[in-house]
């Protein structure tokens, strides 16, 4: 069984870094999986990419021009939008492949268009790593009460704020005419999954539910003395962890309820402090009242592993997350971590025995929950112990990968 996977990326980011996992623990289970990106960043052999240096500067250019053009629609909804219009020509090369199927993954930026999609003729498996494929352009919807998508983009329910050109109609409207034949979905959780079953999009396509994996030999608790050692962190402090691919600067990841929680933490907790990864720098101390070490982007999984085995708690305060990696990566790594009860997180985090969830989007008993836990070690040691076993049941290459080559099968059956 030939499968080759569609990404934009294999890293840098949490979709394409999902992606590559689930392709690194298929070849893990003797399954021929290769993968196609438009960036490559790994050195793996069986990852590759556009060969030809004129294909390259026309996938640039595309990315560019996309960008640009979402401009032209006015949203109050600020998350990355992607109209996916500029003709590709990739779904020629994939139904001229001698691959048994195809599996789609984070595929934007103008790599592959709608119409692309609707062209390919091979059978396909789609892992939804955002909202996008149900929604119009817009990546996630402005919040969980936004009905657009469970309705159909029409004039009569176009937000308020929407001026200009209302590309997220004209993308939605492009989806529904184009992909004819239902292609079946992957999603990494039960909230992502009942998003897809009320959108009216794909409320009847198949839906299937699948964690994203962890190679939970580098994902593992590292001693926290040297792990402490090794990032120059105090070792006499309570370390609160958080991060993300932008650090403090992507609103969705949170940051401004967790610094309301840390002025709270910080009254009860003198000797707290916290460590900000995605950034180098930046000026949060005196709004937090604590001290926080910033270090910097970290893009290799060994020294993230070793990060998260050097905090106490790992805090994920996102307002919208498909499934919530770091949470998970911070769990199989035997450190607890506390989140709001919303979305995917909700399938990561298991209340009071891996961490804490908290009422959304409700700062002051964030504050209150790490208090909680900083206060009890016996409770983190409980807690270190539970997150292991989870993280080996649900998130490791060999039970990820089983579950994607019974839903292969399936579909070339």
């Amino acid at each position: 069984m030939k499968i080759l996977h569609i990404s934009s990326s294999d890293g840098g980011g949490g979709a394409a870094i999902a992606a590559f996992r689930i392709h690194q623990s298929l070849n893990t289970s003797n399954i021929d999986s290769s993968m196609f990106v438009a960036k490559k960043i790994s050195d793996q052999p069986k990852v590759f990419s556009y060969k030809n240096n004129i294909t390259k500067l026309y996938a640039l250019i595309k990315t560019g021009i996309g960008a640009k053009v979402t401009k032209l629609q006015l949203t109050e909804n600020n998350v990355l939008h992607s109209i996916s219009f500029i003709p590709s020509r990739l779904e020629k090369f994939i139904n001229r492949s001698s691959f048994d199927l195809v599996h789609l993954h984070w595929v934007q930026g103008e790599m592959l268009s709608i119409e692309s999609i609707g062209r390919i003729n091979k059978p396909l498996v789609w892992t939804l790593h955002d909202n996008w494929a149900f929604l119009g352009s817009e990546h996630l919807p402005l919040n969980e009460s936004d009905i657009r998508y469970r309705e159909g983009y029409l004039k009569s329910n176009k937000p308020k704020g929407h001026k200009l050109f209302d590309f997220d109609r004209w993308c939605w409207e492009r989806k529904k005419k184009n992909w004819v034949k239902e292609i079946p979905i992957v999603c990494p959780s039960e909230w992502l999954a009942n998003c897809v079953k009320q959108s009216a999009l794909m409320k009847s396509w198949p839906v299937n539910v699948i964690p994203n994996p962890l190679d939970v030999e580098i994902f593992k608790p590292f001693d926290m003395k040297i792990a402490r050692e090794l990032f120059n962190l105090p070792k006499d402090k309570k370390i609160i962890l958080f991060g993300s691919m932008d650090g403090t600067n992507n609103k969705n990841k949170g940051w401004d309820l967790l610094s309301k929680a840390l002025k709270i933490v910080a009254q009860k907790i003198p000797d707290a402090i916290s460590v900000i990864f995605g950034q180098s720098d930046s000026d949060h101390s005196s709004e937090i009242n604590m001290p926080i070490i910033y270090v910097g982007k970290l893009n290799d999984p060994q020294s993230l592993a070793m990060l998260y085995s050097a905090a106490d708690i790992t805090i994920v305060p996102s307002r919208i997350e498909s499934f919530g990696q770091i949470a998970s990566e911070s769990i199989s790594c035997g450190t607890p971590a506390i989140a709001f009860d919303c979305t995917g997180l909700k399938d990561v985090i298991k209340n009071d025995e891996t961490g804490f969830l908290v009422e959304p989007y409700d700062y002051v008993n964030l504050g209150k929950s790490i208090i909680k836990l900083l206060k009890n070690d016996s409770k983190i040691n409980q807690f270190k112990v539970a997150c292991r076993k989870r993280a080996l049941k649900l998130w490791s290459y060999e039970a990820i990968s089983k579950k994607y080559i019974d839903l292969y099968l399936k579909i070339l059956n």
